[in-house]
């Protein structure tokens, strides 16, 4: 039997659809004049900011390193490397501000929020579908 921890990629995936579909449920919440459709309830969410990174520590210290090192620069553009970008900018931050080693620095980083999704508007109408139908899953199963 395969056991699936909590940074697990697997789980980190599922939490990020359930945590966008609430950020879509707040939006819907907040604007109650029934004119917003899907794909704008979608782009609002994705304007907010994510309860956290959903980076697996393991992984997000391998890229810390390998980037500190100068072994890996982000030349990408887009969602995630974006989201690197910060991570990396809040990083460094951390160790200089608290004098703390490279891997405390990360850890405290995945765990605060970070200013968005780092999705694509076509990745996050995925994750809104995903958030749902998982949301509909789990009051299946609390029902029986």
């Amino acid at each position: 039997m395969i056991t699936i921890d909590d940074n697990s990629p697997h789980r980190m995936r599922q939490q990020k659809a359930l945590d966008f579909y609430h950020a879509c449920r707040n939006v819907m919440q907040a604007d109650r004049t029934a004119r917003l459709t899907e794909a704008r309830v979608v782009q609002k969410a994705l304007e907010m900011e994510a309860p956290r990174y959903y980076v697996t520590d393991e992984y997000a210290q391998k890229v810390v390193h390998r980037m500190l090192k100068g072994r890996m620069e982000i030349s990408a553009y887009g969602p995630k490397a974006d989201q690197w970008r910060e991570i990396m900018q809040k990083v460094r931050h951390v160790r200089s501000t608290l004098g703390v080693r490279t891997e405390e620095a990360v850890w405290r980083v995945l765990e605060s929020k970070a200013s968005s999704y780092f999705v694509s508007p076509e990745q996050a109408y995925r994750l809104y579908l995903r958030g749902k139908n998982l949301m509909r899953n789990n009051n299946r199963k609390e029902a029986i």
